[in-house]
């Protein structure tokens, strides 16, 4: 089964750590829970939140250019 969900970081950070919270609780019944940034039609960038390092650095940013930064470090 996948799903997939795209938000713009300027949104909403609480959705991205709303995601990574769904993405620790139900993991095992998906096989890939991810952010992805899109630079024009491309993907640049992804996170897997299924992974445990990438979902807890998620659930702790509060601020759209806490995003931006964990995403250049990827």
């Amino acid at each position: 089964m996948q799903a997939g969900c795209i938000h713009q970081v300027n949104i909403r950070v609480n959705v991205h750590r709303k995601l990574a919270r769904f993405a620790a609780q139900h993991a095992d019944k998906f096989g890939r829970i991810g952010l992805i940034l899109l630079e024009g039609t491309k993907a640049a960038k992804r996170n897997d939140l299924t992974d445990d390092i990438a979902g807890n650095k998620v659930k702790g940013i509060k601020l759209a250019d806490q995003m931006k930064k964990l995403f250049n470090e990827a």
